[in-house]
């Protein structure tokens, strides 16, 4: 990541005020972003920042260890290469705990590098109308902000592929209540290179997040096991659409299918519009 911090330095030059902890997990995989991100920190002396330098070849791993050492009462998740909106942020967080919420949902805008184009997405319209088929085909877990004491426990696995996506169908988010922002929270960049959905060896990683999702079907309340079954049918469409592991992919399609058929049949038909409006 060395030369490639300029979105975290914007960050921290967003952030006037001290209401934000940042935890900076460094997994570690050279000296020169070491050096790049220690001089980068010491420009913002007023900003609470804790700093942390480990090796797990990991992001959920490395999330893990940020959630232990964080000390707010709430969290979110940001990649160094994505720009967060802390004010939208802190404003959500505050928004959220007077409705009585625990877990806070607001906007997302995807930037494309090599085009320079942005397009947000429709995630929150489809929330608003309870449509799981929206929901699952962009979760995008960087818009959400959770309150720790009910979420500190979620633990992220250690692969590297659809970690994000495991670790909301563990925290069964919508088994509590929710708040909706209508605030941009998160700005994420897509097509960057050496972004992991880039690389062949973290993409053949993939499959593994299935039996870790579907799994959880059998200790789900029934909103949340549909989400379940139709992350693993959008994630083994993924697989096949992608040439990964394809018989397991056709494995999981099926287990999804045969549990939620509707449901299933709504994301797939979501699913194949995608692919046609993209050619």
């Amino acid at each position: 990541m060395a030369g490639k911090l300029s979105n975290l330095q914007k960050t921290f030059e967003e952030c006037t005020g001290n209401d934000i902890e940042f935890v900076i997990v460094h997994d570690e995989q050279d000296m020169d972003t070491q050096i790049e991100l220690e001089e980068l920190i010491s420009l913002f002396p007023h900003l609470k920042i804790k700093h942390f330098r480990e090796t797990f070849n990991s992001p959920g791993l490395a999330r893990n260890y940020g959630i232990s050492k964080s000390t707010g009462s709430w969290f979110s998740f940001s990649d160094s290469d994505d720009i967060p909106h802390t004010a939208n942020l802190i404003k959500t967080v505050k928004d959220a705990e007077k409705a009585n919420a625990v877990v806070g949902i607001g906007r997302l805008l995807k930037v494309s590098e090599d085009r320079d184009s942005i397009v947000e997405s429709k995630y929150l319209e489809g929330f608003h109308r309870n449509s799981l088929a929206t929901l699952v085909r962009n979760p995008s877990f960087t818009r959400f902000v959770f309150r720790w004491k009910e979420f500190n426990s979620i633990a992220f696995p250690k692969i590297r592929m659809a970690e994000d996506q495991v670790y909301l169908a563990r925290s069964k988010f919508l088994d509590h209540k929710i708040y909706i922002s209508d605030l941009l929270l998160y700005k994420y960049y897509v097509n960057v290179p050496n972004q992991a959905t880039k690389n062949p060896n973290s993409l053949k990683e993939l499959p593994a997040s299935l039996p870790l999702i579907y799994n959880l079907k059998s200790l789900s309340s029934s909103k949340t096991k549909q989400f379940v079954l139709m992350l693993v049918l959008k994630i083994s469409l993924t697989c096949l659409v992608r040439r990964i592991d394809t018989k397991e992919a056709l494995r999981y399609v099926f287990l999804a299918s045969i549990h939620s058929p509707l449901n299933s049949f709504s994301l797939l038909m979501s699913f194949i519009r995608i692919k046609i409006d993209k050619r």
